[in-house]
Parts: C-alpha cells; sequence; structure tokens
C-alpha cells in the first residue's frame, strides 16, 4: 500500500504519551504508533459516528412527527388544554 503524508496536530502531552509508549513497546516511534491506533479503531469510530447519527435522526423524526400532530389540528380539545396546562405551570416555575 502506498503511504501518503498526513499533517497532524496534538496536545504535547499526547504526543509525548505516543513516544513514550512507543519506547515501551519497541516501536520506531511515537508516529507507528499513533497511526497502529488509528488502523485498530476507525472502524470502531465509524460505527460509533453512525449509531450518533441514527440515534439523532429517530429523534428529529419523532419530534416532527408530534409537531406535526399539534399543527394539523389532530389533536384533541382534552390534549391540547393538557398541553396548555403545562406550559403554564413551566412559566410559574421559573
Amino acid at each position: 500500500m502506498a503511504k501518503k503524508q498526513m499533517m497532524l496536530y496534538a496536545d504535547e502531552q499526547l504526543m509525548e504519551r505516543l513516544n513514550t509508549l512507543a519506547v515501551k513497546f519497541g516501536r520506531k516511534s511515537g508516529n507507528f504508533v499513533a497511526v497502529e491506533i488509528l488502523e485498530q479503531y476507525a472502524d470502531f469510530w465509524e460505527d460509533a459516528e453512525a449509531g450518533k447519527q441514527a440515534i439523532v435522526e429517530q429523534q428529529r423524526a419523532g419530534m416532527y412527527q408530534t409537531t406535526g400532530f399539534y399543527a394539523r389540528g389532530k389533536a384533541s380539545r382534552g390534549e391540547i388544554e393538557k398541553v396548555k396546562k403545562d406550559a403554564q405551570s413551566r412559566k410559574k416555575n421559573r
């Protein structure tokens, strides 16, 4: 595989830690340790981010569905009154 160069800006403490780990485990440099870590955890990170996005999309869909329900006038009078009372009690508690 062809290698390409990338410039990363990282905290000095992290760079020192990577260099220390390189010495401790017999790697050439902290850069090699960083690349190894990135290779091993990139898939995990990708799955975690996809999961976060899915959760946000579900929340948005639920919010739009609920908001649309009231906006279209589909709620019963009792539900509307309940929501109004709840909003008023929240204002009083501020």
